[in-house]
């Protein structure tokens, strides 16, 4: 029996995870991943052109990446052995504010997803030290993320287990109004390499039966996310160039691909990476090229030469009042001999 998706575009994202099974996580299966992940920031500028709600989201996922450059440069230089003091200020911890979480965090999960607005009032219900004191917890119970190269990249997932993972989700879900979903989107700024953002489109794309919202199936989606990354980061460990792929990219690279499908109806992987392997590489500056050769082959285009020269003509104004008279001499002596009947064309041929 065929499942029924409530979410416009699942079948898509169910579609490339079926693909990249079927092709065994080869190369090829790696190149569309990159393809449709590079396509993130469309899809977000479109829904937000589309849906009335989403109007501030290219806005709001900006303020969300700038947000998690912040909290991993502070959760880099802190102790993990070091438990969050009670006293503390905020200024001191490694944390969100109240104001981060509600305008920021879920803001952006609003715009991005199906808005409950009833959730503000159980939101507003924290306070700033409630909010503080209980990511701050979350935060420390995960191992600061040291690296971020693809070499590296087992060495920090495996840093922290699965337990450790719950653990951190529990502690932030004690607020009120903060179920797994919002908690993720949390969580997913300090350590993008252990939790993936629960979208309703990645639940129903990974997840068995209908969709909810419990601890339990998003430990099951975060761990196919999980997965996913690595194995597409084994497929590219030896290249030198490319994306490193975390748990939360291959959550945001699902979601748009359902996005790309709603779009995009027949979205067809095959043909996407036959597009992909005719791609016109990008044309080189012939004229630059040009120039380089002859400057090795002659000093007429030569670049310092000419422009020593035109600085001392420049500078020289004796030079330049000694050739504005010869001219001047030599088109008055012109004009004479015109005016003695003489042909001036001839003349400057026979000059010349």
């Amino acid at each position: 029996m065929t499942k029924a998706y409530t979410r416009s575009g699942v079948k898509t994202a169910v579609e490339l995870v079926s693909f990249s099974t079927k092709n065994k996580y080869s190369t090829k299966v790696l190149d569309v991943w990159d393809e449709i992940s590079n396509r993130y920031d469309d899809m977000i500028s479109q829904k937000a052109a589309t849906v009335k709600s989403s109007s501030s989201l290219v806005k709001l996922d900006a303020s969300l990446n700038a947000l998690a450059k912040k909290i991993r440069a502070s959760h880099q230089n802190s102790d993990p052995k070091k438990p969050p003091l009670k006293d503390a200020k905020s200024s001191e911890l490694c944390c969100v504010t109240k104001e981060e979480l509600v305008e920021i965090v879920v803001g952006w999960k609003f715009a991005k997803g199906k808005p409950r607005y009833a959730l503000f009032k159980h939101l507003n219900n924290n306070t700033d030290r409630d909010v503080e004191q209980m990511s701050a917890n979350a935060f420390g119970l995960l191992t600061p993320l040291k690296c971020n190269d693809r070499n590296n990249a087992d060495l920090v997932v495996e840093s922290d287990s699965t337990a450790n993972c719950k653990r951190a989700l529990d502690e932030m879900t004690k607020l009120r109004g903060v179920g797994p979903a919002t908690a993720s989107a949390v969580l997913c700024l300090v350590r993008p390499d252990l939790f993936a953002f629960m979208d309703d489109e990645v639940i129903e794309c990974l997840v068995e039966g209908k969709r909810g919202y419990t601890a339990k199936i998003y430990m099951d989606l975060n761990d196919k996310c999980c997965e996913i990354a690595k194995r597409l980061n084994d497929i590219g460990s030896n290249r030198k160039q490319g994306v490193e792929w975390s748990t939360h990219l291959v959550g945001k690279t699902l979601w748009t691909a359902t996005q790309l499908g709603t779009m995009e109806k027949n979205l067809d992987f095959d043909d996407i990476y036959q597009k992909l392997q005719h791609k016109t590489p990008p044309k080189k500056d012939g004229s630059k090229k040009l120039k380089h050769h002859c400057d090795k082959d002659t000093d007429t285009f030569a670049d310092k030469t000419p422009k020593k020269v035109q600085k001392s003509t420049i500078n020289n104004k004796g030079a330049k009042s000694q050739d504005r008279e010869e001219r001047l001499a030599k088109r008055n002596g012109l004009k004479r001999k015109g005016n003695s009947g003489e042909d001036t064309r001839n003349s400057t041929k026979t000059e010349g």
